[in-house]
């Protein structure tokens, strides 16, 4: 089946979602239901991915999108300047972004999902099938369940200074700075599916504080220390 191009940034409904297209085959489609609120929230964590597909499952309310940072990371807020309004029961597929985004919508428990593709499957170094580009490397690793992240990171080696949330490196123990109750309906973040750059950028503040599910590969708060489900 040949996908369907829409035009960049164009949002439409309702929608429809090809996956698989003349060029190369998405072979991971990764689901995150969401429930969006008034106020701007992370929908989907920074990381290598192929496509991104932004569905406004509402009959009535507009949803809006937004990256979590402008082109000199400066923050975003959804619903501010640079969003994208999502229309009820439409759809935004966008290409090729490593982004963070953040999602809002014009009523509360607006349903929303968010898919991710990827090529090749989901690891910790994740190709672009076709662009002929190198592997990723995340710069993180899973020593015995705990997130290691390396010196080449260029993480902070001390919490002095650090605002409560954020993240720093303990002799290689990838270490959260306490202070910060957990948003429940935050997305789950997976080792393998992140690189050590894009960690740092999102935060531990919204780690589950107790082991969301073994074997699942989820990232989790364990005591100030970042472990491996």
């Amino acid at each position: 089946m040949a996908a369907q191009t829409a035009p960049f940034f164009e949002s439409f409904g309702p929608p429809v979602i090809a996956v698989t297209n003349t060029r190369r085959q998405a072979v991971s489609p990764v689901s995150w239901p969401i429930l969006l609120g008034t106020g701007s929230q992370l929908v989907v964590a920074a990381r290598p991915r192929n496509l991104v597909y932004f569905a406004n499952l509402s009959a009535t309310a507009t949803a809006l999108i937004c990256p979590a940072q402008d082109g000199n990371n400066n923050p975003l807020a959804a619903g501010g300047p640079g969003s994208i309004p999502i229309p009820p029961g439409g759809g935004l597929p966008i290409e090729g972004t490593w982004s963070a985004w953040n999602g809002s919508a014009t009523a509360p428990n607006t349903p929303f999902t968010v898919l991710e593709f990827f090529v090749g499957g989901i690891s910790g170094s994740v190709g672009f099938a076709g662009s002929g580009s190198a592997p990723i490397t995340t710069l993180l690793s899973n020593d015995g369940g705990w997130l290691i992240v390396a010196t080449a990171a260029g993480w902070p080696t001390g919490s002095v200074s650090l605002p409560a949330g954020a993240l720093w490196s303990n002799g290689a123990l990838a270490t959260v700075v306490p202070g910060v109750t957990p948003n429940p309906s935050a997305p789950p973040v997976f080792f393998g599916n992140i690189t050590a750059a894009a960690l740092l950028a999102l935060g531990g503040g919204n780690l589950p504080l107790t082991n969301p599910g073994p074997g699942s590969g989820q990232l989790y708060n364990q005591g100030g220390v970042i472990a491996i489900a």
